[in-house]
């Protein structure tokens, strides 16, 4: 197990956190590496079960931290894994069935961070995209137009970043005032025509409120600029 799951693990820290790639223990662990099928067999035969179960839970624990970092829509991986164990402690699965279930959460893992490629995003618009398209159904269409919207949001904000992101912004109501501006521009020029007035509020203060978030934490491209 301890060989398969170094199979994805750099012997180097990257700081550019491409498409399918997290840091482990300053480490970069690229999950298209992991044979989840792999992983399976060995678990099958391995005599130390409980050994090669806690060095996958440590893998899926630190592999969720670095993609809820990239993009806190993600958070649902964390609760499906706290659920998985949660269960297991209170005697609500079987051993097999709490390592199957751990390995078809790693399968999805890897189906996550292959989505930036398939929507021609990066991690920083997709994240974008996931919060405006939260609660949404969306048609085809209205898909396509909301993905030009997250682009152009995180380009228009990433041009400005010198001017917009300096440090404590989000403690200058004018510098606030500005990004709110940058996000509804961007917005209303894009966005389908399915989301109102009520709507379009609402995802500009979500938007704006996260980005706060952001640089309160010092983490992200708006975090970093401070």
């Amino acid at each position: 197990m301890g060989q398969l799951l170094d199979n994805s693990v750099a012997s180097n820290a990257v700081h550019d956190q491409g498409d399918g790639y997290v840091i482990h223990q300053g480490k970069v662990i690229d999950l298209s590496k992991i044979d989840v099928d792999q992983l399976r067999e060995e678990i099958k035969i391995t005599p130390y079960k409980a050994v090669e179960i806690d060095d996958l839970e440590t893998f899926i624990e630190e592999a969720l931290r670095q993609m809820i970092n990239r993009n806190c829509e993600r958070i649902k991986f964390s609760d499906r894994f706290k659920g998985i164990i949660d269960r297991y402690n209170a005697g609500g699965s079987e051993n097999e069935d709490y390592y199957e279930q751990l390995l078809r959460l790693v399968e999805d893992m890897k189906k996550e961070n292959e989505r930036p490629n398939e929507m021609g995003l990066t991690e920083e618009e997709l994240e974008i995209f996931d919060l405006l398209a939260k609660g949404k159904k969306l048609t085809k269409t209205e898909e396509q137009k909301v993905i030009l919207s997250a682009k152009d949001l995180f380009q228009r904000l990433n041009a400005n970043r010198s001017n917009l992101f300096v440090a404590d912004w989000y403690k200058d109501e004018q510098l606030k005032a500005k990004v709110k501006d940058a996000i509804m521009e961007a917005l209303d020029a894009d966005l389908p025509q399915s989301y109102n007035k009520e709507a379009f509020t609402a995802k500009t203060d979500l938007l704006l409120n996260h980005f706060i978030d952001m640089a309160i934490q010092g983490y992200g491209w708006v975090g970093s600029a401070a």
